[in-house]
């Protein structure tokens, strides 16, 4: 007979005792299959949810933000402008007046032609001529010239080149081409040398007198025709300005219209002329040369100034023959 072991005895019961506390594992489900239509359903509502949140959470850019951001828009091309038909512009110039070089003076020697005083009828021309002697050490070359200061223009250009090369002590005689105005009156204009600088001086001891011509404007004097002509080719010339007097807040433009009237179709050659009393060099186009036919023919300028001044305006056609039309006259008051 075995003898009885109480060490086995305990842990038999021990074993007995802890299988009957054993609790049973819990259950675990099994997974199942998604189904799809649902899984696209779902996941549609969490992206309009992120939507949502997305545009709520997100500031709202300012236009001119979005505009600077966009790239520009592609330049579309535009057919080109057809050739202009309106007034032909001319361009004011006013030079500058610098103070003259010690070196340039002169003298005042005679009055060549046209003594002071002659008298002249409307619209007639002339030409006046001086002699002046150089008084001074530089040479007076063919980029010096005689310039218009002040007064009556009188259809002058406002500068003319000296003739030619004059050294010191010599003397040199300057003509320039005028054209008595249309009024009755006196009218004295006055004249200075400009050097190749565009420094401006006169005669006597300090070089700072003017020349002048001054004539008489009379209807007794001869009649004028407004337009001069060899062969009838030109019947009729008028010229009009649309306001004679302007006065106000400068610049301000003057618009001149010229009508002639041809007998017979020629190739015709206009350009307009300009003079002021205020010494302005006007640039003005160059002339025009245009087929035309017969009858009447209509031209417009138009002239802008920046300062006051008193002018004329007349359209000259010099092919194929010489015709002049009467002066208009303008005024221009800056305020």
């Amino acid at each position: 007979m075995k003898k009885f072991n109480p060490f086995f005895a305990c842990l038999a019961a021990l074993s007995l005792l802890l299988g009957a506390c054993k609790m049973p594992a819990p259950s675990v489900d099994q997974p199942t299959q998604a189904d799809p239509q649902a899984m696209f359903t779902a996941a549609a509502q969490t992206a309009d949810a992120m939507r949502s949140q997305l545009v709520i959470n997100t500031p709202t850019l300012p236009i001119e933000s979005v505009l600077a951001t966009s790239a520009a828009p592609t330049p579309t091309e535009l057919s080109p402008s057809p050739t202009p038909t309106g007034p032909v512009v001319a361009t004011v110039i006013v030079p500058t007046s610098l103070p003259a070089s010690t070196d340039d003076k002169a003298e005042f020697e005679a009055d060549v032609s046209v003594p002071d005083g002659t008298y002249f009828a409307p619209n007639e021309a002339f030409t006046k001529t001086w002699r002046l002697k150089n008084s001074g050490t530089s040479t007076w070359t063919s980029a010096y010239s005689l310039y218009f200061v002040s007064g009556a223009l009188m259809g002058a250009p406002a500068s003319v080149p000296v003739p030619k090369d004059v050294p010191p002590g010599e003397s040199v005689e300057i003509t320039v081409d005028l054209i008595a105005p249309t009024e009755p009156g006196i009218y004295q204009g006055f004249w200075k040398l400009r050097n190749a600088s565009g420094q401006v001086f006169g005669v006597g001891p300090t070089a700072s007198d003017a020349i002048w011509v001054t004539i008489g404007v009379s209807e007794a004097s001869g009649g004028a025709s407004s337009t001069t002509t060899a062969s009838g080719l030109v019947t009729q010339m008028d010229i009009s300005v649309d306001k004679a007097t302007i006065s106000g807040a400068c610049p301000q433009t003057f618009n001149f219209t010229i009508t002639f009237t041809l007998s017979s179709p020629a190739t015709v050659t206009y350009a307009l002329e300009v003079g002021s009393d205020a010494g302005f060099e006007v640039k003005l186009p160059p002339p025009t040369t245009r087929n035309m036919d017969a009858g009447v023919h209509t031209v417009v300028y138009q002239l802008t100034f920046s300062n006051s001044l008193k002018g004329w305006a007349r359209l000259r056609i010099s092919a194929p023959e010489t015709a002049v039309s009467k002066q208009v006259d303008f005024a221009l008051v800056c305020q």
